[in-house]
């Protein structure tokens, strides 16, 4: 992907995730942002 001029890659987790965060730190993701979703049932 590199040598094609790809940059940046992205990865998303749970937070309670442990062990992805953790394969994820060990492949050089960082923490960029927070994200919060929420749902709302409407009647």
């Amino acid at each position: 992907a590199a040598a094609g001029g790809v940059r940046l890659a992205y990865t998303s987790n749970d937070e309670a995730n442990a062990p992805m965060l953790a394969v994820n730190a060990r492949l050089g993701y960082r923490p960029v942002a927070a994200q919060w979703s929420c749902l709302r049932e409407l009647t």
